[in-house]
């Protein structure tokens, strides 16, 4: 199934987007639910609009031009950039992150947090661990460390909605003390709450990311033990 992108901003299509994502986490609470669906969403939306611009210098202004949102099984798949894609100098690449998050999710979080009742801070804050994840995996391809990093030390400056939003409130970098899996930790501002979709397991740890503010504030002995273990698993 598909729809237009701007169908998104439209607070009855979400409902309808997360009622159906919901049957995927029976019992579990929205909130949860609502985090999730922006991860997987924010999962699809931003490799397939950021990659291109690294790799061959094409972008996609989503927020210009008709983009079909798909999805399968209620669960968000992919974009189809419907008018093609566009060349883009190495000059404008920051103007261009700027604007597909200002200019998409930024007109995107507002609804979904009303609809969700979530705090649509938790959304950025999803949207920082994307965002860190996407481009530190992109310099897995040497060619692209430099423009990866570019996009990284980016988020940390970028201001949005006429300067009022602040991206590095939402994600900044912590003393890893597993170094040798990664020398500096994302630290986001709010938990995304991926936890709450799992069963309590006694005598197991909740299911947490390296970025969880909830495992930052564990003891050090735990958390080397699980960064350890969420490294050699994935």
């Amino acid at each position: 199934m598909s729809y237009a992108l701007e169908e998104l901003y439209q607070p009855e299509v979400l409902e309808k987007l997360l009622e159906g994502f919901a049957r995927h986490y029976p019992g579990r609470k929205k909130a949860a639910i609502v985090s999730q669906w922006s991860m997987n969403y924010m999962s699809v939306c931003l490799p397939a609009c950021l990659i291109p611009v690294i790799a061959i210098n094409q972008s996609a202004p989503i927020w210009r031009q008709s983009t079909a949102f798909i999805q399968k099984n209620s669960q968000p798949k992919a974009l189809q950039f419907l008018e093609g894609m566009q060349p883009i100098s190495a000059q404008s690449r920051h103007q261009y992150y700027h604007d597909l998050l200002d200019n998409h999710l930024g007109a995107l979080f507002p609804v979904l947090a009303k609809v969700g009742k979530v705090n649509e801070r938790m959304l950025w804050s999803n949207c920082a661990v994307i965002w860190d994840n996407l481009f530190l995996r992109v310099q897995a391809c040497p060619e692209f460390i430099p423009a990866a990093q570019d996009a990284m030390n980016w988020w940390y400056k970028a201001e949005l909605a006429g300067r009022k939003l602040r991206l590095n409130r939402f994600l900044s970098l912590v003393d890893s003390p597993v170094p040798e899996a990664r020398e500096k930790l994302p630290l986001r501002s709010h938990c995304c709450l991926h936890y709450k979709l799992h069963d309590e397991i006694k005598g197991e740890p909740d299911v947490l990311c390296e970025s969880c503010p909830k495992l930052h504030r564990q003891s050090l002995d735990q958390q080397i033990a699980y960064i350890k273990y969420i490294y050699e698993t994935t």
